[in-house]
């Protein structure tokens, strides 16, 4: 148990440290391979930790094939597991060399009657070992409080999160029930779900139909039309899980689909089931920023399962924060996600305000954000370009009275109903005669000083204009046309900079 202290508080030290902007990079690399050493020792369950942080750390490269192996359960003790669990099956299983390892159990390719299946063996005691490290996870969250306020913030909702996806995890009977959930949905849709093998399967193992495929991961390996064809489906099969189905992967990456004859998603350890009435404020939230419409953006998230009282201090911002999160919805050509940079985006419209947004969510919140931006980062890996209002309104259409049935109150008094700008206009004029006119898109506006002359920057300073808090206030007042500055310089020109 103090072994496990000492290594759960170790990992919190590195992980502030890999977080940490200002970070030397010889440290920053120092901590990536204690962290992978931890995950060595611990069997592969701090990988989560690492999975949640968005830590990026390459385990293939920081581990050898050597240390694999020492997290691999041996094939004499998988032999033991199998004939323990399921005598009666025993002599027909016949293992390979195949072994892929996840953070809480190991899958390993089988033959049984005349058929390849995958075998998905938990590691040994891994139940009481995760319940011990999310202990000591949440004593360490509270003790980086006296070291960094935010830090904690963002530990306590990590580890909130990681107990409650971890719980479902362990769950083998539950995976297996899921699986048959999502076979049925499947018969009919693009993304198919491999049959259960219940014969071979308890709460210790859950056993599968083997698919061969290459992994989306394997981009190289598919043409531009293969892997666009495959994403767009993907994508959609997601959508129509997520709205309609209300059961959607909650662990998203590329590894978890295979492509062959079909589309297979393999993995199903950590799924979410959005309530009724989640998936409906969503709905409506993504088709406002689409629609350019007003509604209750307080009430709406609220039912995300946000906090209202603290989303109340960032009222202002939460129309531009759901076009930020949704930007991806409202091109109505094919967009690419390299564009969207929503993090930072949110951070520059927040600035410290930031904190009221992500301590706000509850842990069903961010078990879906981290859930519907797992399925964009496979979308952005694949370097693929879609039209992601085709496919919301594709796989929502057939039943859009149920999702429009949510009814929001009225936008608060106090919110402008106003259309958001479309472009931002820089023009200079001489004797009241436009010498020069600018036209950028809206998003430019988080770079806007990227697009000024050196000159014009010198003098928005020289009169000693703020053009951060002017973006910042712009934002605020949720992108309403108008003018966001105006001046003369000492030679009588005239700069005008608006939002139309």
């Amino acid at each position: 148990m103090l072994k496990t202290a000492f290594k759960s508080l170790k990992l919190l030290k590195n992980i502030k440290i890999l977080t940490n902007e200002n970070s030397d990079d010889l440290i920053q690399e120092k901590a990536k391979r204690t962290i992978a050493q931890l995950f060595l020792s611990e069997k592969g369950i701090l990988q989560k930790i690492g999975q949640n942080f968005d830590l990026d750390i390459d385990f293939d490269h920081e581990l050898n094939e050597n240390d694999f192996l020492k997290l691999a359960i041996g094939r004499n003790d998988i032999e033991a597991i199998l004939k323990d669990n399921f005598p009666q099956f025993y002599d027909e299983i016949e293992l390979t060399d195949d072994i892929f390892l996840g953070s809480i159990a190991q899958v390993v390719k089988a033959r049984y009657k005349n058929r390849e299946i995958a075998l998905k063996i938990k590691f040994p005691n891994i139940d009481q070992k995760i319940k011990e490290q999310l202990q000591l996870l949440n004593l360490g969250s509270f003790l980086g409080n006296l070291i960094n306020k935010k830090f904690e913030m963002e530990m306590r909702t990590l580890v909130q999160d990681i107990g409650a996806k971890l719980s479902l995890e362990l769950d083998f009977k539950r995976e297996a029930q899921t699986i048959k959930e999502f076979k049925k949905l499947s018969v009919s849709r693009t993304v198919k779900t491999p049959s259960i093998v219940e014969e071979l399967s308890n709460e210790n193992i859950i056993a599968m139909e083997w698919i061969n495929g290459e992994s989306i991961e394997q981009f190289e390996n598919l043409t531009n039309k293969q892997l666009s064809k495959a994403i767009g489906a993907i994508f959609e099969n997601y959508l129509l899980n997520l709205f309609q189905d209300g059961l959607i992967q909650g662990d998203n990456h590329p590894s978890n689909y295979l492509l062959g004859d079909e589309i297979f998603l393999i993995d199903f350890g950590h799924t979410i089931r959005p309530k009724p009435e989640f998936r409906k404020a969503l709905y409506l939230l993504i088709r406002s920023v689409i629609r350019k419409e007003n509604i209750n953006y307080l009430e709406a998230y609220s039912y995300l399962g946000f906090d209202r009282g603290k989303l109340k201090n960032i009222e202002p911002y939460l129309k531009m924060i759901t076009l930020t999160l949704f930007e991806p919805f409202t091109h109505y050509g094919a967009y690419s996600l390299k564009n969207w940079d929503v993090n930072k985006k949110i951070d520059f419209i927040l600035g410290d305000l930031k904190w009221w947004f992500r301590s706000s969510g509850s842990s069903e919140t961010f078990q879906f954000l981290r859930s519907l931006y797992g399925i964009l980062n496979v979308i952005e890996q694949s370097d693929t370009k879609l039209c992601y209002m085709e496919h919301f309104f594709n796989s929502t259409n057939s039943f859009t009275p149920w999702l429009e049935s949510l009814k929001l109150s009225p936008p608060n008094s106090n919110s402008e109903d106003h259309k958001l700008s479309e472009t931002i206009v820089i023009q200079v004029l001489e004797d009241k005669k436009v010498k020069a006119r600018v036209s950028l898109p809206i998003n430019c506006l988080y770079e806007l000083e990227s697009y000024i002359s050196e000159s014009t920057l010198k003098e928005i300073e020289k009169n000693k204009i703020n053009l951060n808090e002017v973006i910042k206030e712009a934002f605020s007042n949720s992108l309403k046309p108008g003018q966001l500055f105006y001046f003369k310089d000492d030679k009588n020109k005239e700069y005008d900079i608006s939002l139309k």
